[in-house]
């Protein structure tokens, strides 16, 4: 084990070092925290978007419904809303019937619209950039996170 292994498990720091071996910063497990939180929290805002969707589908469309909305070849495959992919929900949902099986009293359009945009923002994310995803970003994401817990807070 090396001397920097021992210090970050005994005393909660790592010493960085430039090229040249001088010291030029710490590295704290605080540090650490919260660059952990601020790379997961994106993944773990579309998972509960999606497993709020899949909970709310299973309960409010039958699955005869729900398959009618996948390609022919994939619906045999389809045994509740947990085989959707992110892209299915919209059309899904973009479907009259559907649509007033949920009961939510929100505009349909401004929903659809919604979880478009948190899809286009699920792409992105699945690209595992280097880069931090910013406040900005996370936006549509936030925004389809709090709708879904407004219209449906027991899911």
């Amino acid at each position: 084990m090396r001397s920097g292994q021992i210090a970050a498990q005994q005393h909660g720091y790592v010493v960085v070092r430039d090229p040249d071996h001088k010291v030029c910063g710490l590295i704290t497990a605080a540090d650490l925290t919260v660059q952990f939180g601020t790379r997961v929290r994106p993944f773990v805002l579309v998972e509960e978007i999606e497993q709020r969707l899949r909970r709310v589908v299973d309960r409010c469309i039958p699955l005869g419904r729900i398959r009618a909305t996948v390609p022919r070849g994939r619906a045999s495959r389809v045994h509740s809303a947990a085989n959707l992919t992110f892209g299915a929900y919209k059309h899904l949902l973009k479907e009259p019937e559907n649509w007033a099986a949920l009961g939510w009293g929100i505009d349909q359009d401004h929903f659809l619209a919604a979880l478009e945009e948190c899809r286009n923002f699920r792409n992105d994310l699945m690209h595992f950039s280097p880069d931090p995803v910013t406040d900005d970003q996370l936006g549509p994401a936030r925004g389809l996170l709090e709708l879904l817990r407004s219209v449906d807070p027991q899911t």
